[in-house]
């Protein structure tokens, strides 16, 4: 039996929002980034972020920054407890 491989994780040096960019929305860590017609930004969170993508169209949002591949490169503190 062969062992599973992971995909390499991504380079976390390269994000652009850090954990004090907070969700407009709800307070919670920022993933998504976009900019409206008028240039102005909105942070969104990862939830907020997948609820409202179908509509950022629409209100004439476009993301600029998505960094939600990041949150399944993040450990699970729970596979390590014993």
């Amino acid at each position: 039996m062969s062992a599973a491989t992971l995909p390499p994780a991504p380079d976390t040096t390269l994000r652009q929002l850090t954990v004090a960019d907070r969700c407009d929305r709800c307070d919670a860590q920022a993933w998504l980034k976009t900019i409206d017609r008028a240039g102005l930004d909105l942070l969104w969170c990862a939830h907020h972020g997948r609820v409202h993508l179908p509509a950022f169209p629409d209100q004439g949002l476009e993301v600029v920054v998505d960094e939600r591949e990041y949150l399944r490169a993040a450990p699970n503190p729970s596979e390590d407890a014993d």
